[in-house]
């Protein structure tokens, strides 16, 4: 993966923490893999957040009012409980995302 799209990243990653205070962002997917095509890759990012909008979309729609990205992008956006019920209920496809993740911010928790 060229400095390039490590920018990219970086840069969506901070713009994610400091305008919408999610408690972990990671990133999954072609980039996560090292596998990451300027023709044909997006970037896909898992953020976890205690408050958030009932509906996925609306989750969406919130974060991409907030964040300002110069590369296709694709969000999905759970609750801690949410994904903790999906890893529980052995979801094929989140178990997957967390198997080749890559953490790229954890909120610390306070003591």
């Amino acid at each position: 993966m060229d400095q390039e799209i490590q920018r990219q990243i970086q840069d969506v990653t901070k713009q994610i923490v400091d305008k919408y205070q999610p408690e972990s962002i990671l990133l999954f997917g072609s980039a996560a893999r090292g596998l990451w095509d300027k023709e044909s890759s997006d970037l896909d990012f898992l953020i976890v957040k205690s408050s958030v909008p009932r509906r996925g979309i609306d989750r969406v729609l919130e974060l991409e009012k907030l964040v300002d990205y110069k590369i296709a992008c694709d969000f999905l956006i759970y609750k801690p409980e949410e994904l903790q019920e999906r890893k529980r209920l052995g979801d094929p496809f989140i178990l997957a995302i967390l198997k080749e993740s890559k953490t790229l911010y954890a909120k610390r928790k306070s003591s």
